[in-house]
């Protein structure tokens, strides 16, 4: 926009008149001598002050000869934005003098740049993080879980564990088995009934429970899933079904598909072999794992990298002689949708 201003110059002092149609006006000064501002009432007009301590204001004499230049400095602030910053000259010479000055709007497009920037970093946090959190699980017997179809018990913390009885009774019974299925599986994976024949179980008095792990199945997650929190899952049980004093405890880790290569127990030397024995993208999916357990679900679901084998299902992990068994396993068809029926996350991720 244009503004028009009158200036008169004399010995003492610079008379301004400056147009009643600015809304704001700043004028910040760097002279040698006392200015004197004549507007109207409509116009905020102020002198910066803090120029002084760089061109500290002198005084003359009315009668005095004034030959320094006056600098004035004019910024107009409008709706519009604002103004670049005007340098005026006037000279102790001049009188009466009209000017008429083009103002330029400020460029905005740094800050309009900034902004962008800002909110589009703002964005890629919230879509990060909202791309690692994993979706609620789906708790059986909620309203978007499955139906609840198994005998289950209620544990000491309020959740519930699903189970399954097989072989004789367990009040005729003479040996008890308490039977932990291992990854990726559920309560009907149960391979010592299976393999088991009635007549023998019925002669030798074998009693065998399977139950779902925490998450698997038709059993509660629990948030802070342990080794010590499964244990005591385990003794729960036993004492809610009357299975008497816990007498033998047996089980085999190294031939496990997935397991910690840096529990304590276990020999180092050992575990380093078995460890790059994997798959380098199963190498990976551990240490994700271990390292970064928060970033596991995203691992597991993004697409630019190859994930767990095991989870994918993929058979090249199987030796000869495990796929020549896998025609014995077509009875888990009917029961493998059960696994993972409260969400990946919940039950092969977290475990």
């Amino acid at each position: 926009m244009d503004i028009g201003f009158f200036a008169t110059c004399r010995n003492t002092s610079v008379d301004l008149v400056m147009p009643s149609n600015c809304s704001a006006i700043e004028a910040a000064t760097r002279i040698h001598f006392a200015i004197t501002i004549l507007t109207s009432e409509s116009v905020d007009l102020v002198i910066g002050s803090n120029l002084d301590q760089v061109y500290p204001t002198r005084s003359y004499e009315i009668n005095q000869q004034i030959s320094y230049e006056v600098v004035l400095l004019l910024r107009h602030r409008t709706a519009q934005g604002t103004i670049s910053p005007l340098l005026l000259v006037f000279s102790s010479e001049m009188t009466n003098v009209e000017c008429s000055c083009k103002v330029a709007n400020k460029s905005h497009l740094p800050r309009i740049f900034g902004t962008v920037l800002a909110v589009l970093f703002i964005g890629f946090v919230a879509w990060g993080y909202q791309a690692i959190q994993p979706p609620a699980s789906k708790i059986c017997g909620s309203p978007n879980g499955s139906t609840i179809t198994a005998p289950r018990i209620k544990l000491r913390d309020g959740r519930n564990l699903a189970y399954k009885e097989h072989g004789v009774p367990k009040d005729v019974a003479k040996h008890k088995i308490i039977f932990v299925h291992g990854f990726d599986a559920c309560r009907h994976d149960a391979y010592v009934s299976k393999t088991l024949s009635p007549d023998v179980a019925e002669k030798l008095g074998v009693y065998i429970v399977s139950f779902d792990r925490p998450g698997y199945g038709e059993s509660d997650p629990d948030p802070i899933q342990t080794l010590k929190s499964l244990a005591l899952d385990i003794e729960e049980l036993a004492d809610k079904l009357g299975l008497g004093p816990n007498s033998t405890l047996a089980s085999a880790v190294l031939i496990a598909p997935v397991l910690n290569y840096w529990w304590a127990g276990l020999p180092a030397n050992l575990t380093t072999e078995v460890f790059y024995q994997q798959k380098l993208q199963d190498q990976w999916t551990v240490c994700v794992a271990h390292y970064i357990p928060w970033l596991t679900y995203c691992w597991n679901t993004q697409r630019w990298f190859p994930a767990s084998s095991l989870i994918a299902d993929s058979i090249d992990l199987l030796s000869l002689q495990d796929k020549e068994l896998l025609p014995k396993r077509s009875d888990r068809k009917n029961h493998v949708a059960q696994v993972r029926q409260q969400g990946e996350h919940e039950t092969v991720h977290r475990d």
